[in-house]
């Protein structure tokens, strides 16, 4: 996702400190952008980032034994799997009501700490990220209708 990697350029331009893995915070940056946007573009987004994240989920629930192969946990970024679960509480988390079906997919012990964790992006966003931001024309990016195109029907190709 390309928040992803304004995630990281936004650490590295603003000098935001990062407990933890980076790759892990610029994932919750691309998440809490996506969150952010209006007109019911976030819900799509949020979307399609869990269906792409999900494919490695595979059919977990009738089999929950995951194999895989231990240089997957050597490497910087977290696991898919890992990345799918995180990106659902934080939707979850943030609006639970427009996200409610995502509770289905989070282990019990999970979802009702989305919430909390979803309000520590947001102050962590607010202190260290928002002073840097021009909120005026922010607003604008966000209420963009940028998904209007994919809703008409394409021209016809002679």
């Amino acid at each position: 996702m390309t928040f992803h990697e304004v995630g990281h350029a936004a650490f590295d331009m603003f000098n935001v400190p990062i407990f933890g893995h980076e790759e892990d915070a610029a994932d919750n940056f691309a998440t809490f952008i996506t969150l952010q946007f209006g007109k019911g573009q976030a819900r799509r987004l949020i979307n399609g980032a869990a269906w792409a994240w999900r494919a490695y989920l595979g059919d977990y629930q009738k089999n929950p034994v995951v194999q895989t192969r231990l240089a997957a946990f050597a490497t910087d970024h977290g696991l898919p799997q890992e990345r799918f679960y995180n990106l659902v509480c934080l939707a979850f988390g943030a609006n639970s009501q427009e996200f409610a079906d995502f509770e289905s997919f989070l282990p019990p012990a999970r979802a009702p700490n989305c919430s909390r964790e979803y309000q520590t992006l947001l102050r962590a966003f607010r202190q260290e990220i928002r002073p840097h931001l021009d909120m005026e024309r922010a607003r604008l990016v966000l209420d963009t209708n940028w998904l209007e195109q994919l809703e008409t029907k394409p021209v016809p190709q002679k």
